[in-house]
């Protein structure tokens, strides 16, 4: 919606001739632009390993959040009327410029939620699902969904989340941030809330969230939309929302409105998602796809020792694995046996230290 009365957080790649990767202002000129963190500051993809940039029809930036290693969250604008073929997708890079056939993601499908209104922005979710999980080279993690959070009063009014994204930096200079952005912003409203700043009827309480500053000067912008809202939980990130829509950028009286995620986990399950998967999980490429061409890790018909997967995790070689779900793996003495194609779930943990990691085998 920003770019209109009420902004769109699509962007455009670039304007003032700035061109990457070929991508200039020329190709960028859209009705509605995305927008990027206003206020924030430079990030490594390391602090948001869970962030997926999307370029669509060579000119459009829009995030997205992997919510499993082949499945991301994005904003139900960002692909409306637009061929699969139009848009790409990258994970695992900190600047645009590091964009490569090494980071990009190949598409299998986009599913927009059926009722996106392009007039109100209601439902404005998307699932985008690859053909083969992100490679683990990449160094993706997965956010966790809110399941476990009571939806009538999470995210609570007061707490603080983070918005990142490539958007812009600078409403007044419409062009792509090429390094990653992220801003901590304060949720304004609570779910049961009626009001967000002076947006009146336009603020859909039981489908946005309510974020930024009172005072305005830290927002996403053009070019943010699909991307996380991300809030802590006992040290989990959680998606607490996608960005979407709102009036200007960083505009006194007009915080940014995301998509409330609580109220779409239905919806998110019904098209295939796990929500149980936590966020910081990780998975190995076993044995290797076509898409990284990189040696196997593992093969099928050979136990591994724990102390295998403890070196992947980080954690200490005495650290106790299970096999948590998942038929690709069992558990075999003191490792675990590799034994089909599909995907398995392994818990490992040492002393106070634990972590969760999701292989994937491939055939």
């Amino acid at each position: 919606m920003r770019g209109r009365v009420v902004r769109r957080l699509v962007g455009s790649i670039g304007v003032l001739a700035i061109v990457i990767s070929g991508i200039t202002a020329a190709q960028a000129a859209a009705p509605s632009a995305q927008p990027q963190v206003v206020g924030g500051s430079d990030v490594s993809i390391s602090d948001v390993p869970w962030q997926v940039l999307f370029i669509i029809d060579d000119a459009i930036v829009c995030g997205g959040s992997l919510v499993s290693p082949n499945q991301i969250v994005s904003a139900a604008h960002c692909f409306v009327d637009r061929p699969l073929g139009d848009v790409r997708a990258w994970a695992g890079i900190t600047d645009m410029s590091e964009r490569s056939n090494a980071s990009e993601l190949d598409i299998e499908s986009i599913t927009n939620h059926p009722d996106f209104s392009v007039d109100t922005y209601a439902n404005d979710i998307a699932l985008v699902t690859l053909t083969t999980p992100v490679p683990a080279r990449l160094g993706a993690t997965t956010i966790g969904l809110p399941s476990g959070q009571d939806p009538a009063t999470w995210p609570a009014m007061g707490s603080t989340a983070t918005v990142s994204g490539w958007g812009e930096i600078d409403p007044a200079v419409l062009a792509a941030s090429d390094p990653l952005q992220a801003a901590t912003v304060e949720v304004l409203a609570s779910p049961s809330d009626e009001t967000c700043g002076s947006y009146g009827a336009l603020y859909l309480p039981a489908e946005q969230v309510c974020a930024g500053a009172p005072a305005g000067g830290i927002d996403a912008c053009e070019g943010d939309s699909g991307g996380p809202l991300t809030a802590y939980v006992n040290g989990e990130p959680l998606l607490a929302g996608v960005a979407s829509t709102g009036f200007g950028c960083a505009q006194p009286g007009y915080p940014g409105l995301y998509v409330r995620t609580t109220s779409y986990l239905d919806w998110l399950a019904a098209n295939g998602v796990d929500l149980s998967v936590t966020g910081g999980t990780s998975w190995v490429d076993v044995p290797g796809s076509a898409q990284d061409g990189q040696p196997a890790n593992f093969a099928i018909g050979v136990t591994y020792s724990s102390s295998s997967f403890a070196e992947l995790a980080g954690l200490p070689s005495k650290a106790r694995v299970k096999v948590k779900r998942g038929k690709a793996c069992k558990k075999d003495g003191s490792g675990v046996a590799i034994v089909s194609t599909g995907k398995c779930v392994l818990k490992l943990k040492a002393g106070k230290k634990s972590a969760r990691m999701v292989i994937t085998v491939y055939s």
